[in-house]
């Protein structure tokens, strides 16, 4: 993270769909697809954090290929999108 509004998104970003997963997880939204969902989502900001974008993204790519729950789609849509900037 090399400045402090890059932080502050990819927090900002990270807070918002782990909030988004536990609010769907008690919604009745299947544990198959959250789980997926969380898993990727930890990978994927270890990558982001060590600039490995590409990576990052391959990941919301698999979640989006195999993802049939909506919820979890857009959650996964979504962080794939917030990485449309970076390089």
């Amino acid at each position: 993270m090399d400045s402090p509004d890059c932080w502050v998104r990819w927090h900002g970003a990270r807070l918002r769909a782990l909030g988004l997963l536990r609010a769907g997880h008690l919604h009745g939204h299947g544990t198959e697809g959250s789980n997926r969902l969380t898993d990727a989502l930890h990978v994927m900001w270890r990558h982001q954090k060590a600039r490995d974008f590409d990576s990052a993204r391959q990941l919301m790519r698999d979640v989006l290929a195999v993802e049939v729950v909506p919820y979890y789609r857009d959650l996964a849509q979504e962080q794939f999108d917030d990485m449309a900037d970076d390089p």
